[in-house]
């Protein structure tokens, strides 16, 4: 039994701990503050009513079952310090002394690697281009420690050894991609240390606290404080000072350091930035929609404005004695006031406050819809009632292909590989499923399924016309980025090149692939330095991406011009991307989006307000198909 003082507003209250069954428990006198702060730690139970889980525990120890207990971890412990009277954060306000290594640091690199020096455990959300690759090599070269490991998507990681040549790195860590560190992780063995330090590129992958990325991540950094604890760093960097959603921060914060952000889990931490409303869908699914604290109109409690809704006690009533209505309370500003409580361990940089970079110009190249296109599209709509299926055949044929699926024969099933049996969910006497063994529901036991092979069918498309005209456009620059969104789409670019005797670049889910302008493959160089430096051996190169695959960690200034053939639905991909020439060293900046049909403004404006492709109705998309264009 351990006697402490715990926080209580002003006062320090005296408290009894003891740490039994993986648990802390505490027992103090009655305080609402002590008793909200640990409802916020994670795993917080309360022994206080009948057949409570530690009832017996606690009154055979305290004499009495009034008690909260939290689990006992690091993150708790974290916060537990706050709670005893002590500055845990005080370690984010430390400061580094040194100097860079290199006369071409600049600044606001200097600024990011002296101040994860001091600290250890940070995330830096740059944006993409302010040289965040450079600051992090002088971090690693500062830290005292060659052991690193570095972790990057697969479009970065041959961005960053390039990274590592160029700038001469005294340090070269351990480099994989996140699928090679949930393999690492997975094979982990009892008694193997954890490099001393690791950083996280392109981090955003990790923000799904649930996903096997972010679980890999989060064991290898919780590893490295266990094992060498102040000693030890641990680096997010993120091209996306702001996330879709603040929800994404959680995972972020705690893969850096668990604790920094108060509560336990990330219910807690929705409920503190939102309000959950329940919502009835048009099939009658009940779904939540949240409602983030950001006007200080809103009520606090429900989210509804003062004024107009019944759920709020009038003015002459004091108390609703039927607690159907409560008094209204102007809500607080929790996500900005989330930017001030990540300070010190969120490090933001954006370019517009380091770097002078010529202003991005947008232009949007219309293509007239034909007659034969117009009814092509009208067939598409009248073909289907699913709005998701129904736009995305029209963005196919508005990049001027229709994808077909064919059977061809019979292929082993995948489910049962050729057995007919699969485990199969079966509700038990006690309403919980358990599985058995029984006939296969993919193949019904038949042991083979069609084979679907998918095969392309182009119909005319004025956007390869557009396409031709930009190439010419930029024939004496001799360098120009193109993304699609589609394989078919990218194959026909591709072949467009090629045919005006462009090298291409084509970087996708398949990999990369890079030819000379006769269309032999080029092997043995490397295909940045045949982009960036290469102009007078490959006078007219052509980099031809997906916007999900190829549009995170690569430096493409020689470029000054960025092309959208057509977008996909991710917001974050078309942000990554369009910077991919928009840094240090950049020529330009001009954006082009080739539309066709009117769905592809319509995709480019809800891709501004990153609008998922599941909240799409089908009205909408036909109210977008009766432009005027059409």
């Amino acid at each position: 039994m351990t006697q402490i003082a715990l926080r209580s507003g002003r006062l320090m209250i005296d408290t009894r701990m003891e740490k039994a069954k993986g648990r802390l428990f505490f027992n103090f006198g009655f305080s609402k503050p002590i008793q909200a702060e640990l409802k916020c730690m994670r795993g917080s139970y309360y022994s206080g009513f009948d057949d409570a889980k530690y009832e017996q525990w606690c009154k055979d120890t305290f004499g009495k079952r009034e008690i909260w207990s939290v689990e006992d971890c690091p993150r708790n412990r974290f916060q537990l310090k706050w709670l005893m009277g002590g500055d845990p954060y005080a370690n984010w306000e430390r400061t580094y002394d040194g100097t860079p290594n290199r006369p071409e640091v600049r600044i606001h690199q200097w600024d990011l690697a002296s101040s994860f020096l001091a600290v250890h455990y940070q995330i830096w959300a740059a944006e993409m281009g302010t040289g965040k690759t450079l600051a992090a090599i002088e971090a690693m070269e500062h830290s005292g420690t060659d052991d690193w490991w570095y972790v990057g998507p697969k479009s970065a990681i041959a961005a960053v050894q390039r990274e590592f040549r160029i700038w001469g790195s005294k340090v070269i860590p351990k480099i994989m991609t996140y699928y090679g560190l949930k393999k690492e992780m997975k094979e982990w063995t009892d008694g193997k240390k954890p490099p001393h330090g690791v950083i996280f590129d392109e981090a955003s992958k990790c923000k799904g606290i649930t996903t096997e990325t972010s679980q890999a991540a989060q064991a290898l950094a919780d590893g490295i404080r266990a094992e060498w604890g102040n000693d030890g760093y641990v680096l997010l960097m993120s091209g996306t000072p702001a996330p879709k959603s603040p929800l994404d921060w959680y995972s972020l914060c705690e893969i850096a350091y668990p604790g920094f952000i108060k509560e336990g889990d990330l219910f807690k931490f929705t409920n503190r930035l939102a309000i959950s409303e329940k919502k009835e869908g048009v099939a009658g699914a009940q779904y939540k929609k949240l409602m983030f604290r950001t006007n200080p109109l809103f009520c606090q409690e429900c989210g509804k404005f003062q004024e107009d809704h019944p759920v709020h006690t009038p003015k002459d009533i004091l108390q609703d004695k039927t607690k159907t209505k409560h008094n209204w309370t102007p809500s607080i500003d929790e996500v900005s006031f989330l930017h001030e409580r990540m300070q010190g361990l969120v490090k933001v940089l954006h370019k517009k406050d380091c770097m002078e970079l010529p202003e991005k110009i947008y232009q949007v190249i219309q293509c007239k819809v034909s007659p034969d296109n117009a009814r092509i599209a009208q067939m598409i709509l009248g073909s289907t009632s699913r709005a998701a299926e129904a736009l995305i055949k029209l963005r196919e044929a508005s990049d001027g292909f229709q994808y077909e699926d064919k059977v061809d024969g019979v292929k082993e099933c995948d489910l049962c590989k050729g057995t007919g049996e699969s485990l199969n969910p079966v509700e038990a006497p006690d309403g919980n499923y358990v599985f058995e063994t029984g006939v296969c529901t993919c193949c019904n036991g038949e042991r083979t399924v069609p084979n679907i092979v998918r095969s392309v069918r182009e119909i005319p498309c004025p956007k390869d016309e557009a396409l031709e005209d930009l190439l010419d456009l930029h024939f004496e620059d001799g360098r120009i980025v193109i993304y699609a969104g589609f394989q078919a789409s990218l194959d026909k670019v591709e072949r467009i090149c090629q045919a005006k005797k462009w090298a291409t670049i084509r970087y996708d889910g398949r990999g990369l692939k890079v030819l000379d302008a006769d269309g032999n493959q080029i092997i043995g160089e490397d295909f940045l330095d045949i982009f960036q430096k290469l102009q007078e051996k490959y006078p007219q190169v052509a980099f031809i991406g997906q916007p999900g695959a190829a549009g995170m960690g690569l430096t493409l200034t020689a470029s000054k011009s960025v092309v959208y053939f057509s977008n996909t639905f991710g917001g974050e991909d078309r942000i990554q991307s369009e910077d991919r020439i928009h840094r240090f060293g950049c020529r330009g900046a001009n954006i082009f989006d080739i539309v066709h049909f009117p769905t592809d403004k319509y995709v480019l404006a809800n891709l501004k307000l990153k609008r998922e492709l599941q909240s799409l109705t089908l009205g909408e998309i036909v109210d977008a198909m009766k432009g005027k264009d059409v």
